[in-house]
């Protein structure tokens, strides 16, 4: 599972909310595409996927990632780590679509 970017060991840090995030919104356009075509099957293992990365992989990031807002600002991240700049410009998007997935609500 590791190998597919699903692996349940692995550690969460906010810098990598990029990368999850790009992970995620690229499963749901694969789930997007396999439903419109009607493989329907496939699209239910897309969904999975997709329901994983979110609350396994960028929830937990996201989540410290808004520790790290409060703690030092967004512009101090983004001069640490401008790869995240797609991130916090779609931040309240992200937490939206978080919120819909998980039970702990983000603010």
């Amino acid at each position: 599972m590791c190998a597919v970017g699903l692996c349940p060991n692995i550690c969460h840090f906010y810098f990598n909310a990029d990368e999850s995030y790009e992970d995620y919104k690229e499963t749901m356009t694969t789930y997007k595409f396999n439903k419109d075509n009607g493989f329907l099957k496939q699209a239910n293992k897309e969904y999975s996927k997709a329901r994983f990365i979110m609350m396994n992989r960028l929830a937990p990031e996201i989540f410290e990632l808004d520790k790290e807002i409060n703690k030092v600002g967004i512009q101090k991240i983004l001069d640490m780590h401008p790869e995240l700049k797609n991130v916090l410009n779609n931040l309240e998007d992200i937490k939206e679509e978080i919120n819909g997935y998980t039970k702990e609500k983000l603010k």
